[in-house]
């Protein structure tokens, strides 16, 4: 094929019509009440520093029934959230992970956020300690963020099934077809979320069931808090409210804004591009540590890895934090250090604030709130107000702001409820769940298209992108840019964005033998330039493999001097979830399987 014909060539742009998507959906009714019954959905809300599970049926749920795990091993007390953490013993290929995890064992946490790359991280998370004792540990044990992550996911999986075994029969399980929803972070790119789904299938959660393939979809963080903190709401969140969503997670903050559409059910249109930033709860807990260690002096060294958990577990996670942030503040919060290394009169030390009396450093609240005002708040009242300056510089009066955080039992459910109502809205059938909520529109936050070539036009585009085209006898232009989505546009979940393109072939042997590649291109200004620069970075690559077309079925193209052709038509589909953007071709009106069609990451 000759080389000029390398890029695509737009034809039209073909997004669903409105129409044709209500009578799709009335077709189907019927078929998709009959398959959803027949679907277990379950959440996994994977966090950086505490995970959780949920889950339930179209008949559970419409007796509002969502089921959240809250027995663990190695705990003793109902516990809505499991730590994500993993010790791996010399010799046991089997790690420990939550609960059963001791203080005196130096766990290894935070390998979620090492999915990143580094030059995707912020400065504070690149220079964190928890980062770096996370990095050493993970060369300790020879392993990846990956193979973690399928370990953790591999064990809370296991659990989860013998949780629902113990409550339903196990013939009325096998019966039913899984879909699996787990929660990422907004400001997860492609690559983190194609990894988390590597790890998904290591872990074996998508392993062969008689009763079909299991399903797995993504759900953004702040999407599936979203859902979940307006439908506590119920009629109290009307058509054309606004909300800003702040989801302060452990590793991520993210905030979100959504527009009301419908109450009855809960309908939301996302209204500005959402935001998001690695500012959670562990640097609340690191500055909270930086002060101990600060008040101890040169002795801190000699507190293990076990002391200091200890002191993060039992003294602040599950004592201080959690009052201090519901507003009942005292004036003195005492921290004990009797189990640690010091003896003698380093318990007993007054010589500076704060004073440490009887085995005990009493912090005052001021004290407390320093560890919050460092970096984490900060950073979370950034996003906030930066969100409601986009909302307000589109003349939307936002209603409220609602902040879920990991110190209150509120979020520690809510991804996992919201991890469910995402599920109900994307399980693998054709319409909708009577009552479920819905996102039906987001923002993109970035700009993605295609190089393409056009018909030249003089004073439209630049001599030196100009060539002659023998096969069409006519010029045209390279290197221009089709952008499918930009930044800021509001992108409809029901009718996916989808430009149709063609390629032309003068013989059945260089079809029959040949493949193509389409290169995604990203840009994040909201004014992209119409043709390829340095400003314009690529974002992946779909190859497409050509074996099991026939040469015969494509169209015929009759050039102005009688040279004849083929032309292949596809269409390339995009559809914007967060940072990342799920992407189809489609022949014929058909989806291109994977054996046809590969995404690489760049």
């Amino acid at each position: 094929m000759p080389s000029q014909y390398a890029e695509g060539y737009m034809r039209k742009t073909s997004e669903v019509p409105k129409d044709r998507w209500k009578k799709f959906k009335g077709m189907f009714n019927k078929e998709r009440q009959a398959a959803l019954h027949n679907c277990l959905i379950i959440g996994i809300d994977f966090g950086t520093t505490y995970s959780g599970v949920s889950w339930t049926t179209v008949a559970g749920f419409e007796e509002e029934n969502i089921n959240i795990i809250t027995k663990w091993p190695g705990s003793d007390s109902d516990q809505a959230k499991v730590p994500t953490q993993l010790y791996y013993e010399y010799g046991d290929e089997t790690p420990l992970w939550g609960f059963q995890i001791q203080n005196d064992l130096e766990a290894l946490q935070w390998f979620k956020l090492l999915l990143l790359r580094e030059d995707d991280m912020w400065t504070d998370l690149q220079e964190s300690a928890q980062i770096g004792q996370a990095r050493r540990l993970l060369r300790e044990n020879g392993k990846t963020a990956q193979d973690c992550i399928a370990d953790y996911l591999r064990a809370i999986w296991k659990h989860t099934q013998k949780i629902i075994l113990k409550a339903h029969p196990n013939y009325l399980i096998e019966a039913l077809q899984f879909h699996v929803v787990l929660t990422v972070p907004a400001i997860w790119k492609d690559y983190a979320r194609k990894a988390m789904k590597q790890a998904a299938q290591k872990a074996g959660i998508l392993d062969y069931r008689s009763a079909g393939e299991t399903t797995l979809t993504f759900a953004p963080e702040p999407e599936a808090a979203g859902l979940a903190a307006l439908i506590d709401r119920g009629t109290d969140a009307e058509p054309d409210d606004v909300f800003v969503i702040c989801d302060a997670g452990g590793g991520t903050v993210d905030v979100i804004t959504y527009k009301v559409g419908n109450n009855r059910p809960l309908q939301l249109h996302e209204a500005v591009e959402g935001d998001g930033s690695v500012c959670g709860g562990i640097f609340i807990d690191e500055d909270f540590i930086v002060q101990c260690r600060n008040r101890i002096g040169r002795k801190w060294s000699n507190f293990s890895p076990a002391h200091i958990k200890t002191i993060l577990t039992e003294e602040w996670e599950y004592g201080i934090k959690p009052r201090y942030a519901q507003t009942n503040r005292r004036d003195n919060y005492p921290v004990s250090i009797l189990h640690g290394p010091l003896s003698g009169s380093d318990l007993n030390d007054k010589s500076r604030e704060p004073h440490i009396k009887s085995g005990y450093i009493h912090f005052s609240s001021s004290h407390i709130q320093k560890a919050f005002d460092d970096r984490a708040v900060p950073g979370l009242l950034k996003l906030v107000d930066s969100q409601l300056k986009k909302a307000y510089s589109k003349g939307l009066n936002v209603t409220g702001i609602v902040l879920l955080s990991k110190i209150r039992f509120q979020r520690r459910t809510a991804i996992c409820r919201g991890a469910i109502l995402k599920g109900l809205m994307d399980a693998p059938v054709t319409a909708f769940v009577p009552n479920a909520p819905s996102v039906l529109s987001t923002v993109s936050r970035t700009c993605l298209g295609v190089k393409m070539s056009q018909t030249f036009q003089q004073g439209v585009h630049r001599k030196k992108d100009r060539y002659f085209c023998e096969m069409e006898g006519r010029y045209r232009a390279r290197n221009q840019m089709d952008w499918f989505i930009k930044k800021g546009d509001e992108v409809a979940k029901a009718g996916p964005i989808r430009n149709d393109y063609y390629r032309t072939y003068t013989n059945k042997e260089d079809f029959q033998t040949s493949s193509f590649n389409v290169t995604i291109y990203q840009n994040d200004s909201e004014h992209p330039p119409t043709r390829l620069t340095d400003s314009v970075t690529s974002y992946s690559t779909l190859e497409f493999n050509l074996e099991g077309f026939e040469y015969g079925s494509l169209e015929d193209h009759t050039g102005p001097d009688g040279r004849k052709c083929m032309e292949f038509n596809y269409t390339l589909e995009m559809v914007p979830s967060g940072a990342s953007t799920e992407l189809a071709i489609y022949v014929q009106g058909q989806k291109v399987g994977s054996e046809l069609v590969s995404i690489k990451l760049n």
